[in-house]
């Protein structure tokens, strides 16, 4: 009887023993696994990391060996080396490559580039409450909630922390919403001003196929709008253009260059009230380079600025990361996109 007993005891304990074994091989089994989905994604992001390298390093290249024109980007070729001309009187070869500053995608790799003149973008470091006012409208913000934003923008900037505008808001406000105080400087990306008081209550500015972000821009030596290369929703948030205008716009300056706001004017056959100082058809010596791939969840942004004069050619402005919108995952999907050049030094 105490066999009988003994055997079954050592038979339940087998049992467990075989249970915990298959337990623990299963934990195991499961730490490996996810070893090992780890590392392949540890893999993706670092050749995700080196291809972003590669496009910024190409686009600085880019910025510092080519010409600006009102066309955009002219890439000095080996034929082109040898010739001095002034910038203003450059003609480009017919072999030259010219990259358009429209915020249009190139393929690069199996990713995208996407070049923005910063003069095409709206400056929040010279606002006119006018057209601000308008751009606002453009996300459905009403007027007098616009002047409130603006208000606490401006203050937000202000290097006086306890004074404040009549919509606006002080460090004071600050504390007592729980929100780190104002940086007391101007902006430094145009991502920036969702930290400012209230500007995060507006989901419409951040979120949507277009953002805020998208069409502004912080660079404080550009002044102007350029119509060649402003996005299409920035040119319908203008006073006085609806989408008929904007299409018009579009379709013309794929053909030659918008120089006036009189030529504007007779395009689209409406007034646009903004002053013809506001336009100016030269791009900016500062850009913005998006560049997306798919292997990674995150698309880069880079602001840089071409400096004439100094020991070095160009300045990284801010470097900011954010979400892959809709936008550029279907421009990542098109089969068909033009070439951003692998480009060489010329000799």
């Amino acid at each position: 009887m105490n066999g009988r007993r003994e055997d079954g005891f050592v038979l339940v304990t087998v049992i467990w023993f075989v249970a915990l074994i298959a337990l623990a091989a299963t934990i195991i089994s499961g730490w490996v696994s996810e070893s090992v989905d780890r590392a392949s994604a540890l893999k993706d992001r670092i050749a995700g990391e080196r291809a972003l390298i590669s496009a910024t390093n190409q686009v600085a290249y880019l910025l510092t060996t080519s010409y600006f024109t009102s066309q955009g980007l002219v890439h000095v070729d080996a034929a082109d080396a040898g010739v001095a001309v002034h910038p203003m009187g450059f003609t480009p070869s017919k072999h030259a490559h010219i990259m358009m500053l429209d915020g249009r995608p190139y393929r690069f790799g199996t990713g995208i580039v996407e070049l923005q003149d910063t003069k095409g973008l709206y400056n929040l470091a010279s606002i006119n409450p006018y057209t601000f006012e308008h751009l606002l409208e453009y996300f459905g913000i009403s007027s007098q909630e616009g002047r409130g934003l603006l208000d606490k923008l401006l203050d937000y900037e202000s290097v006086n922390t306890t004074l404040k505008r009549l919509n606006g808001a002080n460090v004071n406000d600050y504390v007592r919403a729980g929100q780190p105080p104002p940086r007391s400087a101007r902006l430094i990306t145009p991502w920036e001003p969702y930290r400012v008081l209230g500007w995060a209550g507006y989901p419409a500015l951040w979120r949507g196929p277009v953002a805020f972000a998208d069409l502004t821009t912080v660079t404080p030596d550009t002044q102007g709008l350029n119509p060649n290369t402003a996005p299409a929703a920035l040119l319908r948030s203008l006073p006085g253009l609806d989408q008929n205008a904007v299409d018009k716009l579009l379709k013309y300056r794929e053909v030659q260059p918008i120089t006036t706001l009189a030529e504007m004017d007779d395009l689209t056959g409406l007034i646009v009230p903004i002053g013809d100082s506001t336009i100016s058809p030269f791009p900016a010596n500062s850009l913005r380079a998006t560049f997306a791939f798919p292997q990674d969840p995150l698309a880069r942004v880079v602001g840089f600025t071409l400096l004439p004069v100094g020991k070095t050619p160009f300045r990284i402005d801010y470097v900011v990361d954010e979400p892959q919108e809709p936008p550029l995952r279907s421009a990542l999907a098109t089969a068909k996109l033009p070439q951003f050049p692998d480009f060489a030094p010329a000799p």
